[in-house]
């Protein structure tokens, strides 16, 4: 990595980080990061943070004209200055990728985001650490689709894509990142539940990925890492998806090993709760007791979790059994440090059938100082004090997702 600094005409000065995967300028406190094709992913000014997913969307929601008008202008004086520099290879470079965001204009950024449009179908859901994935939908929808506190693929069928339309697909997201493909150095398979399909289908699927996207060994030591990726421009870390308790509980042992070896990194398990009688009343069919079998089957193929608990659902009417019971199941997990804890608050929109339910049989939202003391509660269940070797615990906010 390269990290230039340049005297502006207006006397600022702007540090510029040249990676192999993205360019990031600070101009004093404000920050532009955009990937190698010239997309701009994150801007910082004033203090506050946007992000700009694939399909042109910001979070949170801004007058993305306005700001891109300030950005552009910013970059405008310094490929001025990069220009006057005397010539060398971190100069080209660095013009190189100034003229590539420069090109984006505002309609071309627009044309950007229909394209990904015609690509994917809306992506409802991710994990915070996949925000930048390469996303692959292998499957469309949601298996199940009848939990009350989801709505977001509610008007989805489900469906699994063929190997032939699997590759189609995978191709079309290469040519569509383009370089930017160096920043997304994973990839998420979607939607909501791809490992919920058939053994025999799924590694013909999963092979179909990695033929495009191969996955680095994980034996290998960080220079030849370093050196796999320059070999492998397309390749990535690993594979990562969302997993249902009752579909983990039908894999073996035998297949999770055959999945981590063909790039599996981390599943994504909605636990949402601990307590079997919340789960019912949120009609979520998981099998509690399973959860550690699944857990320990994963584990046993190298393969780590990302556990997704629903702080305050069920409101003041299960408050203390979900807590009690979530934080017990935690315990016997055996989570280490390279799994997480997702902590993501109930939503309950008056349009969801969680909200109906809740008001039909007299269940009262929890306090936001409540959801607090419950978050804190599971926390302190999973952290043991001194240990280096506990899971992360992470707030998920579904409202931030940004692709």
């Amino acid at each position: 990595m390269n990290v230039l600094s340049l005297s502006l005409d207006n006397g600022a000065v702007a540090f510029v980080s040249l990676s192999a995967a993205s360019t990031a300028i600070a101009i004093g406190e404000d920050v532009l990061s955009f990937d190698l094709t010239g997309r701009p992913y994150a801007v910082v000014r004033g203090g506050r943070t946007w992000r700009r997913g694939l399909d042109g969307g910001w979070r949170p929601s801004v007058d993305s004209e306005r700001l891109l008008v300030w950005v552009h202008g910013a970059v405008h004086r310094l490929e001025r200055r990069a220009r006057a520099l005397p010539p060398s290879a971190e100069r080209a470079d660095l013009v190189a990728r100034l003229e590539a965001f420069l090109a984006l204009t505002p309609a071309l950024l627009d044309d950007d985001a229909r394209r990904f449009g015609e690509i994917y179908t809306p992506i409802g859901v991710l994990p915070p650490d996949q925000y930048l994935a390469r996303v692959v939908q292998v499957t469309h929808g949601c298996s199940w689709n009848r939990c009350t506190f989801c709505s977001l693929y509610a008007h989805t069928p489900f469906r699994i894509k063929t190997a032939e339309e699997l590759a189609e697909h995978v191709d079309a997201v290469a040519a569509f990142l383009g370089s930017g493909l160096y920043l997304r150095r994973s990839v998420f398979l979607g939607d909501a539940n791809a490992l919920c399909i058939p053994h025999d289908r799924l590694v013909e699927l999963l092979r179909v990925v990695v033929d495009r996207f191969p996955v680095v060994a994980r034996h290998l030591s960080l220079p030849e890492r370093v050196a796999w990726f320059d070999d492998h421009p397309a390749g990535v870390s690993g594979l990562y998806s969302f997993l249902d308790v009752w579909t983990g509980a039908r894999k073996t042992p035998a297949m999770w090993s055959e999945y981590a070896a063909l790039g599996l990194r981390r599943v994504y398990v909605g636990l949402e709760s601990g307590d079997p009688d919340l789960l019912q009343w949120l009609e979520k069919p998981s099998d509690v007791e399973a959860v550690a079998d699944v857990t320990a089957a994963l584990h046993g193929a190298g393969v780590s979790v990302g556990i997704i608990v629903l702080v305050g659902a069920g409101g003041a009417r299960f408050a203390e059994s979900h807590v009690s019971r979530t934080t017990d199941l935690l315990r016997r997990l055996g989570l280490t440090g390279d799994d997480l804890v997702y902590l993501s608050e109930i939503l309950a929109p008056p349009d969801l059938e969680y909200a109906r339910r809740s008001s039909r049989d007299g269940v009262l939202a929890l306090a936001p100082d409540e959801c607090a003391r419950q978050a804190r509660r599971i926390v302190q269940a999973v952290r043991t004090p001194g240990s280096a070797h506990a899971p992360r615990v992470v707030k998920y906010d579904l409202r931030r997702l940004v692709y």
